[in-house]
């Protein structure tokens, strides 16, 4: 499942807008809460605590963002 809204730019403005205007209701008018959201850790998802657009809106909304440590290329447990 996907959803989307075209944007000039890379904010966290724009990425609570889009969670605001287009996946929430979605998700809230087939009777499902949105718990956790994973993103990558581009600056419009991620900034500095209590003033970050973005985060500010999660925690309104009560959405968990867990921090996913990053696989680097050439690595491998095997």
């Amino acid at each position: 499942m996907a959803a989307g809204k075209l944007y000039t730019g890379k904010t966290a403005v724009t990425a609570a807008g889009l969670l605001n205007d287009r996946v929430i209701p979605f998700f809230a008018g087939h009777g499902i809460s949105l718990l956790r959201i994973l993103t990558d850790r581009g600056t419009e998802y991620y900034g500095k605590a209590g003033t970050h657009a973005y985060q500010l809106y999660l925690a309104v909304e009560d959405v968990d963002q867990p921090i996913i440590a990053v696989l680097h290329a050439g690595w491998c447990e095997c």
